[in-house]
């Protein structure tokens, strides 16, 4: 029996069962056109055309294509719900049902023919949009695995907007409209099957009804009001003329860590120049676009110079407003004014804004009672730095800093009135964020699914919205798809830039150290061939100078330039669309090559020196790009070196041939940009870094998607996860002759896009636990391994996990507490199991202190995964710590404890569990911390630091034994390396800040350099804070490399002064919380500066009014805030209270 056999079949039975009896005719409408004013199944358009008045008549019309199924049982609800809201908002519709499968000679068409059929006339298409409910549309009886690359094909034939609606199958309104989690359940079905095929605007319209037993899908009228409203919009981007439409190109800065220092933050992206980039191609194409700067350091100085950006400590709103920084000054009433958007908010949303700043206009940004809009205007196109999220005026203290009381706070009402200009009063037919690292996509709401109260849907409204969003940081982007509706537009990462020129020198210096020791007469001739080129490289003269004498700095030098061959820590970021330079090219293909290619992996395998492989095969791809097509057979058959043979020297040639082609495509990410701002399909691609494969993530530019997790972890990730928990074990052992019994990890959701799962590999081996496989490596199960398997006692964890991880990957979480619930569950000895031993030793004192039920005592012992609120995004610790708002480790613990007390698994979404929280943590005696790319190190950012030291902070409350501090790292699969944390922290200071390399590539960025430095400066400093990991010593050196350099102080000051005003007053404050006892001399410099950047900032604000913080530190506490009292109460007296000790 065929396909449709079986279904005619099914939908008699179905009849029947609903006392339907459809007649035959019915029966035989395998596919047709209907409407809900119509009893008629049309089968041409033609035929529809001539019944339904709105074809003409319409200026937009929008197709919609749903299963035959839904149709011939007459559950189309949501379908002709939707059908009545866009005829009632003025869109014409052609609704269709079909199969999902092909069978031409039974009638069932192809969905090409039904586009042909129904959708077109005279070959040429007639909708502007098609929503979509079928997912196998496009694939008609093609196999699965086809299914994404078919349905990309036909829908970049079509070139129109694909629009897939979410339904929940799995709960009703009310369930979905309480849970904070969204449709964490059906994640895969509702949103990643659809971004694989580039279909947008996942808006929730339908949820689950039941009527008479029978499943049905009830329409949401008020979210299918946003969605119709949201295409619609979509549409009009092919409609308006080029030269009429306006675009807001909004960019993003790091406000805790300084407004005015940070300016066009993208995280790989060179953000200024790319903009401006961006802007001299749209004037190309036809926008109006005015006044362009030449060149990114021209558009990041009259952004300063304007102060077209937010008040923080060194700018007030008035010094905005007298700089001409304000491209809008809402006043609170009458047209145009803030009152008009904000009466049309939710009661409880107005409540929610009030509570936490005030009445309109609130405080921050406000000047003469009006809000303050501020950006640059190129005629048509805005640039504009996107307001800040948390905070409100000329300061960063505890009492301005709002997310530190509440996380789940709303945004100010200058943030929102930013949006509603944006899209109400400039009237931009879309906004573009530019440059990973913005607050739309973290604030408060569902995690999916979002309902009129989730800030990001009110926030963004109705206005189309597009991200250029790095390629390797995948996860965090599909928040900025599923929480603010955003196409994603990805670019390629920044470079590791490893100067394969440098070799040559490195070969000199080798000579010449192996000439000194022979005695060689050509020492003198080797020198001076060495001199000259020290001439021309400062910073190479600068690390042999540094040094007792030249041959000690030779050496020294030696070792800097072969490091930086074997891992590279210099980064040169991306410009939008630019093909990258030789050098880099080499650099990204040799990554690419490291991370994918079987050859180079024997090769490496075969090779002894590390260093010999990463040079040879540096100077392979360098030969290979240099020569022509012509050449480069003779190439590969001309010096093989360290590769095996001719046959495999020809293959790995021909794999970088085509990493370089895939390379090269980076120039559609400048057509993309233009495609997506005419309404075109944007096609998709997969997220990753350069180690993935350029071949994989090429071409950049693409609507990226996620990895299906099904195969997480795999099969090498949890070999390597396996080995990692081992290390660990091993170490700590060696360290106190004992088997660790509980450790305590940082997870966040790298783990998963970046190693498929090497970390949560890790979390299951301590605990004695392995996932099953199918032969295609999909992840069926998990089973516990026998005690005679292990032969070591299971370990018991405690994990805080990301807020992104949480959204990203519920199924994985609840891997990991299904692991720990069956562990916990073994009737095992306690000395073999120590997860066991602590959960019942739990349960026991539950039952002792309170009535509470076995299962219910087993679920809170059994907790071991936490998180943030639900909703909200971060750890606390490291908002405190850049607002000086704290005095004593204690309060930074309750902080912790206050943003990480959630618990999540079974039957757990972010249940408030301080109480089992400090419960766990006290219980450690480890705490781990994982890296896997030299692109992000424990000193990028100061996340590591706020939950590493969270935890050590909480321990110390209770106990007198410290929490011992690890890290683990896979960047090189072949090398598993576990360490001691001060020991990688010490490593990555000496790569990075310590080194004169690392340095000169960071001042090539100019201010963006500065602002890197000094955000390593902050964590330095956070990491002093929380943890003894960084020895007093080294902020000394610091202090001298920075502060007490002539040249490097020259070049901060000039490049961005409040960069360097940040980092001198940081290093002061540690100093003055007695965190770091500087030597005399470091402390002198640091003074010194100190009084010359003082003297600086004055001048800077000599005609500023207003007040305004400046470089003073004031300390609020939680204790002094009484709206922040209320949230840290109940922490409070878990740590005051007689369990404590």
């Amino acid at each position: 029996m065929n396909q449709t056999d079986k279904a005619r079949g099914f939908f008699e039975s179905v009849d029947k069962k609903e006392g339907k009896g459809a007649g035959k005719s019915a029966e035989l409408c395998l596919n047709g056109i209907f409407h809900p004013d119509s009893e008629a199944v049309f089968q041409t358009l033609e035929a529809y055309q001539k019944w339904y008045s709105r074809f003409d008549q319409s200026e937009m019309l929008v197709g919609i294509l749903t299963h035959h199924d839904n149709w011939r049982k007459k559950r189309i609800e949501v379908e002709d719900a939707l059908i009545r809201e866009l005829e009632r908002q003025g869109v014409g519709v052609i609704p269709v049902f079909s199969y999902s499968t092909t069978e031409e000679e039974k009638g069932t068409k192809s969905f090409k023919n039904v586009i042909r059929d129904y959708f077109s006339s005279d070959g040429k298409l007639k909708i502007d949009g098609l929503i979509n409910f079928q997912m196998q549309a496009a694939t008609g009886n093609s196999q699965f695995g086809d299914l994404f690359s078919q349905s990309v094909a036909v829908f970049k034939e079509m070139n129109i907007p694909i629009f897939r609606p979410v339904v929940s199958r799995l709960q009703n309104q009310t369930e979905w409209e309480a849970n904070m989690a969204g449709l964490a359940a059906e994640i895969s079905w509702s949103f990643t099957t659809s971004e694989m095929m580039g279909m947008i605007e996942p808006i929730i319209i339908g949820t689950r009804k039941e009527v008479d037993d029978l499943l049905r899908i009830t329409p949401i009228p008020e979210r299918i009001q946003r969605f119709v409203a949201r295409i619609i919009r979509r549409i009009e981007l092919k409609k308006v003329k080029i030269a009429d439409k306006k675009i807001a190109l909004m960019l993003h800065c790091s406000p805790c860590a300084g407004v005015e220092a940070t300016l066009g933050a993208g995280v790989g992206l060179d953000v200024f120049e790319s903009v401006v980039r961006i802007l001299k191609t749209m004037k190309e194409q036809g926008y109006k676009v005015l006044n362009i700067p030449d060149d990114g350091a021209a558009l990041k100085k009259m952004m300063l110079d304007n102060k077209a950006y937010q008040d923080f400590r060194w700018t007030t709103v008035e010094d905005i407003v007298a700089a001409g920084g304000d491209l809008y000054r809402m006043p609170m009433e009458g047209k145009g004014g803030y009152h008009q958007f904000y009466q049309k908010l939710e009661p409880f949303l107005r409540e929610q804004l009030e509570k936490s700043w005030g009445v309109p206009p609130g405080e921050g940004m406000v000047y003469q009672q009006q809000l303050i809009i501020t950006g640059l205007d190129f005629g048509n196109v805005l640039v504009m730095i996107q307001p800040k999220r948390g905070c409100y005026g000329s300061k960063c203290t505890g009492e301005v800093c709002k997310i530190l009381h509440d996380p789940s706070c709303p945004p100010p009402h200058q943030y929102l009135a930013t949006y509603r200009y944006i899209d109400e009063i400039f009237k931009a037919q879309a906004v573009v964020h530019v440059g990973t690292g913005g607050s739309l996509e973290h604030l408060p709401g569902k995690t999916n699914a979002l309902s009129r109260f989730c800030w990001p849907d009110v926030v963004i409204g109705d206005l189309p919205n597009f991200y250029c969003y790095n390629a390797g940081i995948g996860v965090e982007g599909m928040g900025v798809k599923r929480r603010n509706y955003a196409v994603v537009l990805d670019y390629l990462p920044s470079c590791l830039n490893t100067d394969y020129t440098r070799i040559e020198l490195i070969n000199e210096l080798g000579n010449y150290l192996e000439a000194l020791e022979m005695r060689s007469p050509q020492v003198k001739v080797i020198q001076e061939s060495i001199q000259n080129q020290l001439d021309q490289r400062p910073e190479y003269l600068k690390i042999i100078q540094q040094e007792a004498d030249f041959v000690a700095g030779i050496r020294k030098l030696k070792n800097y330039l072969t490091q930086s061959i074997v891992q590279s820590f210099e980064q040169e970021n991306h410009i939008w669309g630019e093909v990258p330079q030789l050098n880099q090219q080499v650099s990204y293909i040799k990554e690419s090559i490291d991370g994918t290619s079987l050859y180079a992996a024997l090769i490496k395998k075969d090779c002894q020196d590390e260093y010999r492989y990463h040079s040879e095969m540096l100077l392979r791809i360098t030969d290979v790009l240099n020569h022509s097509e012509e050449e480069k057979e003779s190439h590969a058959n001309s010096d093989v070196g360290m590769i095996p043979s001719i046959q495999e020297a020809a293959v790995l040639d021909n794999e970088i041939c085509q990493n370089r082609s895939s390379l090269l495509t980076v120039e559609n990410e400048t057509k993309a940009l233009m495609k997506a701002l005419m309404g075109d399909y944007m096609e998709p691609g997969l997220s990753g870094s350069p180690r993935d494969g350029l071949n994989r993530i090429m071409p950049t530019g693409r609507n990226f998607y996620l990895m299906d997790t099904q195969k997480v972890p795999t099969r090498a990730a949890y070999a390597i996860g396996v080995e990692m928990a081992e290390k660990l074990i091993r170490q700590h052992e060696k360290d106190t002759g004992f088997f660790p019994e509980k450790v305590a990890m940082n997870m966040i959701s790298t783990d998963i896009s970046m190693t498929k799962g090497e970390q949560l590999s890790q979390v299951l081996a301590l605990l004695g636990v392995k996932p099953v496989w199918s032969e295609s490596g999909i992840v069926m199960d998990i089973e516990t391994m026998p005690l005679e398997e292990l032969r070591r006692p299971r370990i018991d964890v405690i994990i805080r996990i990301s807020g992104v991880l949480r959204d990203s990957y519920p199924d994985l979480i609840a891997m990991m507490d299904r692991a720990v619930q069956m562990v916990a569950s073994l009737h095992e000895s306690e000395m073999q199991n120590f997860i066991r031993r602590n959960t019942q030793k739990t349960i026991s004192e539950l039952q002792s202190e309170t009535e509470i039920s076995q299962s219910d005592a087993f679920r809170r012992a059994s907790m071991r995964i936490f998180g943030d609120k639900p909703g909200t995004y971060g750890s606390g610790v490291d908002l405190a710590l850049k607002a000086s708002a704290w005095e004593s480790e204690d309060e930074l613990a309750k902080i912790f404890t206050s943003f990480s007390g959630y618990a999540y698994g079974d039957g757990l979404s972010g249940t408030v569990s301080y109480q089992e929280f400090v419960e766990n943590v006290k219980l450690a005696e480890v705490v781990l911390e994982t890296s896997v790319s030299n692109r992000y190190d424990l000193l990028s950012s100061g996340y590591s630091a706020s939950v590493i030291g969270g935890f050590n902070m909480v321990k110390n409350q209770f106990s007198e034994k410290g929490l011992k501090q690890y890290h683990g790292t896979s960047n090189h699969q072949e090398k598993i390396v576990v360490s001691s944390l001060e020991d990688e922290i010490n490593r990555i200071m000496e790569q990075t800040v310590f080194n004169p390399l690392w340095n000169r590539s960071v001042m090539n960025k100019g201010y963006q350099g500065a602002a890197e430095i000094m955000r390593k400066t902050q964590t330095l400093f956070s990491w002093k804070c929380t943890t003894k990991n960084i020895d007093d010593k080294a902020v000394d050196e610091m202090v001298q490399t920075y502060l007490g350099d002539l040249e490097m102080v020259r070049w901060l000051s000039q490049e961005n002064g409040f960069a360097i005003e940040e980092m001198a007053r940081r290093f002061l404050e540690l100093q003055q919380r007695k965190k770091w006892n500087p030597s005399p001399e470091a402390l002198k410099i640091l003074k010194n500066i100190y009084v010359k950047i003082e003297g600086d900032m004055e001048e800077l604000m000599e005609k500023s009014s207003g007040e305004y913080q400046g470089g003073a530190v004031e300390i609020v506490r939680h204790m002094e805030v009484a709206d922040w009292y209320k949230t840290i109460k109940e922490v409070d007296a878990i740590f005051n209270s007689e369990r404590k000790g």
